[in-house]
């Protein structure tokens, strides 16, 4: 008997131990081998008393909110994937289902739209910002680079995203991208058949581009992201050209730190960010077009609008150039494009900031952007 209760007395101080702080710290400590008050300190000294740069503004934000909205993304996504069935039979009424049935349902996936829509928007501005300032200098060459593979992989989310209501338009845009992609020659036929999973969009295509969305993107961006902020942290953030003396003094005994200045600048971000989703889910919901039909080509077929500015450019293209294919014409460009955008932070390796006196790579950005701009508008009212 008397045993019995040791015993007893042991399993309860054994439980009182992993339920007080300091029972579970030493617990932690002794069966993982770490030090929780080195933690601990380092975590206060490289993070949330880091010293930050006195001229913070509203874009050296943009990273943390392409962050925040891609946590939406993965718990709204989270959501509707209980209720979506990745067939060309149910796809579509799948997501009736969500927005008519589920509770709320036509609200998540809303928020899951404009969400993904904002994160490419944020991370454009966020790519800009980074360009025009020469943030990507010597030492953040790799942030840039993460940055593109980053814009890469996000609009990856939306490409295999837009086919997953398997709607007319959807459908469609697919068929007729995957169908000039084919037209490549000697590897077109291949990549073509890659993604469609069989010579037409079909159940091959629809599985894999939700697997590609839920699985595949997903573990890819959160590595990039995860990286990408480790970096940060290490090199710190990148000075404005305009902003690079301080001119007050006084500041100088107390400078600007993650806790709590610059996490008091992220909250009002984050809870005006969850306003602005919420008017635009609430105000303008995502709609369904009509279920995918392979028999009925629709009137007029356009991708969505970080794609749009490639679709008109590629419309404005001559079918062909003596033996040359219009999908040919517009790779060339293309592919000497993203090697350039990859080439930035190697060739630009001057230690000057100001963009008026970086002329070159002002001048070409200035020019992309234009592009951008002018085919994406044309294409959106034409």
């Amino acid at each position: 008997m008397e045993g019995e209760k040791k015993y007893w007395q042991a399993v309860k101080e054994n439980i009182r131990g992993w339920l007080s702080l300091e029972g579970a710290r030493k617990n932690i400590e002794v069966r993982f081998g770490i030090d929780l008050s080195k933690l601990t300190d380092k975590i206060k000294s490289d993070l949330l008393n880091r010293p930050l740069p006195k001229n913070l503004i509203w874009i050296h934000y943009l990273g943390s909110v392409i962050l925040l909205l891609f946590v939406i993304q993965v718990i709204t996504g989270t959501a509707l994937s209980f209720y979506y069935k990745p067939t060309p039979d149910e796809a579509h009424t799948s997501i009736k289902y969500i927005m008519n049935y589920v509770p709320y349902g036509w609200l998540i996936r809303s928020i899951h739209y404009w969400a993904a829509n904002l994160m490419i928007l944020s991370l454009l501005f966020h790519l800009a910002r980074v360009y025009f300032m020469g943030a990507y200098k010597n030492p953040r060459e790799f942030l840039w680079v993460s940055g593109v593979f980053n814009l890469g992989i996000i609009i990856a989310f939306g490409f295999t995203g837009y086919i997953l209501p398997w709607d007319q338009i959807s459908y469609w845009a697919t068929t007729t991208l995957t169908s000039e992609i084919g037209d490549l020659p000697l590897i077109g036929k291949y990549i073509m058949l890659s993604i469609r999973g069989g010579e037409e969009v079909g159940s091959g295509t629809l599985t894999r581009f939700f697997v590609g969305h839920i699985m595949i993107l997903p573990a890819a961006l959160c590595s990039l992201i995860l990286v990408h902020i480790l970096v940060v942290a290490r090199q710190g953030i990148s000075p404005l050209w305009w902003k690079q003396k301080v001119t007050n003094p006084s500041h100088e005994s107390q400078p600007r730190t993650f806790f709590p200045h610059a996490s008091l600048d992220f909250a009002i971000i984050m809870f005006t960010l969850f306003a602005l989703l919420m008017g635009l889910a609430v105000f303008f919901p995502t709609g369904l077009p009509d279920k995918a039909n392979p028999l009925e080509i629709p009137a007029e077929i356009k991708p969505e609008w970080y794609l749009l500015f490639l679709y008109q450019f590629y419309r404005v293209l001559p079918v062909k150039i003596l033996f040359i294919k219009r999908v040919v014409l517009f790779a060339i460009p293309f592919i000497i494009f993203i090697i350039v955008l990859f080439s930035v932070p190697f060739s630009d390796i001057s230690e000057e900031l100001h963009p008026l006196k970086r002329r070159l790579f002002t001048g070409l950005g200035t020019f992309a952007l234009l592009f951008f701009l002018t085919f994406t508008l044309w294409g959106l009212f034409s």
